[in-house]
């Protein structure tokens, strides 16, 4: 009925309201003045376009049509935007506007221009109508904003337009690590609330430590790994002989292409590029970058003979002190001849990878020692929660219950994941074993 209830809105625009008045009729069932109305207006005795009371019935017409959401109706929308200020304008005689321009469907959809004052004020475009069509860019827009306000505030998001998004199983680590700040605040709400509450075991030390082997814990595994991490901000490309055999200075690049720590290309709009001479410098916008590989892309004028084949890659984190990461000597097929084209990744030897293995070892390490601790822990925390059953409960209820509901959602999704490892241990294994047969 909605459906047709739109093709009847075109209708009634462009002339025909008698036809549209019919289908509505048959389709909505409507009731009261508007079922009045339209029988009315079936038997003749009264206009559809006429302005007055009965026109309520085009009203709801025009109220079922513009609110409801189906996708549907988008193409009876486009017909009705799309309907010539020509016809509009014949029918103009009968709704009793005064002028109409050319966009005056939109106007009358978004309530500006012609269509938001009627003559009368008491017809199709009444003033009635008129809040609810202007409500909902505010309810958007307001929307919109606390959407955009959340994002910013959200310290595990990246509110940046650049930003990569996460795939796969990377997904859940920012939304394991809002869980993990809820429940940070909830266990202080419930230190906070039963600070004076008298308990035999130690259950506000571990909510406590708890809260301190969370979100600290992973900061400080994340600081160890970021001071051992070589990640620079400034790199510099020192061209030491060219193809054509021409001084190095003139050496001609289109641009240098960095990845990195996940091996996805840095964003264009991140780095800032520059020659000087038969140095070409990049400076990173955002901040240090472990750089995993790079490509050199040739210029896309000039010929392949100022094209450099042997270079040296250096990095800084002041752009004052360098170092080298790595020196090559380029085979005529790796620097491609064609214009514009990007080389095949160099990533052989490259020094900033050497130290970043160390550093992932270190803090892989730190990783499963604050595992260790954290499980640990709770089991601490299960055995001083099961020994305070009978005298924490009537002391402390609110400190028993919610460390007695925490220790439970821990044990629950431990367990849950390990049966999921070792499912997928066991479909592995099968699935090897059936490949191999």
């Amino acid at each position: 009925s909605s459906t047709l209830a739109s093709c009847s809105l075109h209708t009634v625009v462009s002339g025909n309201a008698g036809a549209a008045v019919t289908n509505v009729a048959a389709m909505t069932k409507p009731k009261g003045e508007t079922a009045a109305w339209l029988g009315e207006v079936l038997s003749g005795k009264l206009r559809p376009n006429r302005f007055g009371r009965p026109d309520r019935g085009l009203l709801a017409i025009q109220e079922h049509v513009l609110v409801s959401p189906h996708k549907r109706h988008m193409c009876h929308l486009s017909q009705f935007l799309s309907t010539t200020s020509s016809t509009l304008s014949e029918t103009n005689v009968d709704l009793g506007i005064k002028s109409v321009s050319p966009s005056g469907q939109a106007d009358f959809l978004f309530n500006v221009g012609p269509f938001s004052q009627p003559v009368d004020g008491a017809g199709l475009m009444s003033r009635d109508f008129s809040p609810k069509l202007a409500m909902m860019g505010t309810v958007g827009q307001v929307l919109g904003a606390v959407a955009g306000a959340a994002k910013k505030l959200d310290p595990f998001g990246d509110s940046s337009e650049d930003a990569e998004r996460p795939t796969g199983w990377f997904k859940q680590i920012p939304r394991a690590l809002r869980c993990s700040a809820l429940a940070d605040a909830f266990s202080a709400f419930v230190l906070l609330e039963s600070f004076f509450d008298d308990c035999d075991q130690p259950l506000k030390l571990w909510l406590l430590g708890g809260m301190v082997l969370s979100l600290p814990a992973s900061c400080m595994v994340h600081s160890v790994v970021k001071r051992l991490r070589p990640s620079y901000q400034h790199y510099r490309l020192t061209a030491i002989s060219l193809r054509g055999g021409q001084d190095p200075s003139g050496m001609q690049l289109e641009r240098l292409q960095l990845y990195n720590q996940f091996e996805v290309p840095v964003s264009l709009g991140n780095m800032e590029q520059r020659q000087e001479g038969r140095y070409w410098y990049v400076t990173i916008r955002t901040g240090p970058e472990l750089l995993t590989k790079y490509q050199l892309v040739t210029h896309r004028f000039n010929g392949p003979a100022f094209d450099p084949v042997s270079w040296v890659l250096e990095a800084s984190v002041d752009g004052i002190d360098w170092k080298q990461v790595h020196t090559c000597e380029a085979t005529p097929r790796e620097v491609p001849v064609a214009r514009g084209q990007p080389t095949p990744p160099f990533f052989q030897n490259l020094e900033t990878l050497d130290a970043a293995i160390g550093a992932f070892r270190s803090g892989f390490l730190c990783e499963v020692l604050s595992s260790a601790a954290s499980f640990a822990w709770l089991v601490a925390g299960t055995l001083w929660i099961s020994d305070s059953t009978g005298t924490c409960v009537d002391s402390a209820p609110l400190l028993w219950y919610s460390c007695y509901l925490m220790a439970l959602i821990a044990w629950s999704v431990f367990g849950s994941a390990t049966l999921l490892l070792i499912m997928g241990a066991v479909a592995s294994a099968v699935g090897g074993f059936s490949l191999r047969g």
